[in-house]
């Protein structure tokens, strides 16, 4: 199932406020390092719809049509780009947007783009745009991708062809089920680390200063 939506749109806010988006699985599986699972919790429970906009990301959006245009320049691979948003099934509260698709020979593939401000190790992908890219795979349908990134060198940089992994992409899918089980009926996921015990605590007491003991409870 998909829908013709325009990135970072008020439809595309509207429709990430009603699910889990690709970019959030890893921080839904406590993998990403700047946000966490109860941070995610608290945005998708929030009264007040949080559409979460930066230069950064405007960026990011702006500089895709280049890095796709480079991408078709160094490996000659024809691309397309995507303003479609993928749903796994029409229930289901996986969603993703991937950012363009290229063909190897007559086979359609999974183009994942990434501009950062850091120096990235094409042999180290982060944990997170792995899981992105599977879930990705995972709602299109198709079996490989890549990610290419635009980093502080400003070199392109891409990765080499990634093969959807059907037993990961499973698992994303419990996982994002058992997330927003939490989110439909208002229980804080559990807590990871001292500041998720405080995002969850601190508010309701008032005048708890949680403390690493408070993890072992």
């Amino acid at each position: 199932m998909l829908v013709n939506v325009k990135s970072q749109s008020k439809k595309w806010y509207d429709l990430r406020s009603q699910g889990v988006g690709g970019s959030e699985i890893g921080v839904v599986l406590g993998l990403n390092k700047y946000k966490s699972v109860v941070e995610l919790y608290n945005e998708k429970t929030a009264a007040e719809r949080i559409e979460i906009d930066s230069i950064r990301m405007r960026f990011g959006t702006y500089a895709e049509d280049f890095v796709i245009s480079e991408f078709e320049k160094e490996t000659g691979l024809k691309t397309e780009k995507n303003e479609n948003e993928f749903y796994y099934m029409e229930k289901s509260v996986l969603r993703g947007t991937p950012d363009a698709f290229y063909y190897d020979d007559t086979e359609k593939c999974v183009l994942e783009i990434k501009t950062t401000s850091m120096y990235i190790d094409i042999n180290e992908i982060n944990n997170s745009h792995y899981l992105q890219l599977q879930s990705y795979l995972g709602l299109t349908g198709l079996k490989k991708g890549k990610i290419a990134y635009f980093d502080a060198s400003h070199t392109l940089k891409t990765t080499e062809t990634i093969d959807f992994d059907a037993e990961l992409f499973e698992y994303i899918l419990k996982e994002v089920e058992r997330f927003w089980d939490c989110v439909m009926n208002l229980i804080p996921p559990i807590p990871k680390n001292k500041k998720d015990v405080e995002l969850i605590y601190l508010k309701a007491k008032g005048v708890i200063e949680a403390n690493d003991v408070a993890l072992d409870i």
